[in-house]
């Protein structure tokens, strides 16, 4: 990956403030993305995806020494981001976004962050960089999660909660507070073959 020089962002700054709902027609067929939306060369993008006023995608990693990088994103299909939803771009990988995904307003994807299928984040909810966010789950309002951290399937993660690197979280559990803690199970997106405690990854 190379670095981009600071006149060069600019430059891709004023490209994306300059799109019209037309022009991301033409680079992304089948989405609705609202013409406020600030979308960098380097995003890949399914079909299905809603585009809320004001999102920000792509934009470089906020990461001490490296904001002149230029990454990646990755979405998928059948996305929405209601709005003012930003996403930075990888500084090492790729930060991903999968299929069916629900991002409510001031949410924050950091850098190389992943997002399995049917993640929900509700609004104000920032996810720190190289994090992974397994399939169903669910983080409430403002809740903040430390970077390099793995969500197993089928969490839900109280509002205002604070997710640092000490907790060690299972798949279909409720966690919640600052910092979090595990609070009860959350079996509602869980497969059958989950349902045994015992088979929980990560125990």
């Amino acid at each position: 990956m190379t670095a981009a020089p600071r006149v060069w962002l600019n430059l891709l700054t004023d490209y994306s403030n300059g799109m019209t709902s037309k022009n991301y027609q033409e680079l992304y067929p089948g989405n609705d993305i609202d013409p406020t939306a600030v979308i960098y060369p380097g995003v890949v993008m399914g079909n299905g995806n809603i585009i809320g006023p004001y999102c920000i995608i792509g934009a470089p990693p906020e990461w001490k020494g490296k904001e002149y990088y230029y990454g990646k994103v990755v979405i998928g299909n059948n996305n929405r981001f209601t709005g003012l939803v930003t996403i930075d771009s990888g500084a090492e990988n790729t930060t991903q976004v999968a299929d069916n995904c629900y991002l409510m307003k001031h949410s924050h994807i950091g850098h190389d962050v992943v997002l399995s299928n049917n993640v929900t984040l509700s609004c104000g909810v920032k996810v720190g960089g190289h994090t992974i966010v397994g399939e169903h789950t669910t983080v409430g309002l403002n809740a903040v999660i430390h970077q390099k951290l793995w969500i197993p399937y089928g969490c839900m993660i109280g509002m205002g909660s604070v997710v640092t690197k000490k907790l060690d979280l299972m798949a279909g559990c409720k966690y919640a507070g600052n910092p979090a803690k595990y609070i009860g199970e959350n079996d509602a997106h869980l497969p059958d073959y989950l349902i045994n405690r015992k088979q929980f990854p990560g125990e």
